[in-house]
């Protein structure tokens, strides 16, 4: 069900799995990848992300589920959503690391160019913050050295 989208039904399937067998790494990861593409919020999908990475082989698919929620949150517009779920990939997988600013500011900086690409860049957290500010900052002197206006470095980089 989870395949075709069909979270919901998923959902009320998975849930009771969960409480009769809560100690099946592989029903929280479904039950978490769920959550990822519901209302739930993300701290719910995390929590069942993190009883299933218990067991470390389900860190690579962890990292994935959170990849593909990342690509897919993206087309809807929500550049912080999409931002903490590749936090949460680079958390499962740190091999993901210098993967993940390279995905995130191309795509945010196609639909903002007043700036607010580098804030979101700018407020990245956790595995990634290091590496999205140093492409932020790098980003925010290339637009200033290209740029005859004059910009708001203080609102720039009011993180």
């Amino acid at each position: 069900m989870i395949a075709v989208g069909k979270y919901s039904e998923a959902e009320s399937l998975l849930v009771p799995m969960v409480q009769k067998d809560p100690d099946d790494p592989e029903l929280h990861f479904l039950l978490g990848k769920v959550y990822l593409y519901t209302d739930h919020p993300a701290a719910e999908a995390e929590h069942q992300f993190d009883l299933a990475a218990v067991n470390a082989k389900w860190k690579p698919k962890i990292a994935r589920a959170y990849s593909d929620a990342f690509d897919v949150v993206l087309r809807g517009d929500d550049d912080t959503k999409a931002g903490e779920y590749m936090v949460q990939a680079t958390r499962a997988d740190e091999s993901l690391k210098d993967d993940a600013c390279r995905r995130l500011a191309p795509a945010v900086e196609q639909r903002h160019t007043d700036g607010k690409t580098y804030r979101n860049l700018l407020r990245a957290e956790g595995a990634i913050g290091g590496a999205c500010a140093a492409v932020a900052v790098k980003q925010i002197r290339s637009l200033i050295s290209g740029s005859d206006k004059i910009l708001d470095i203080a609102m720039l980089t009011d993180v």
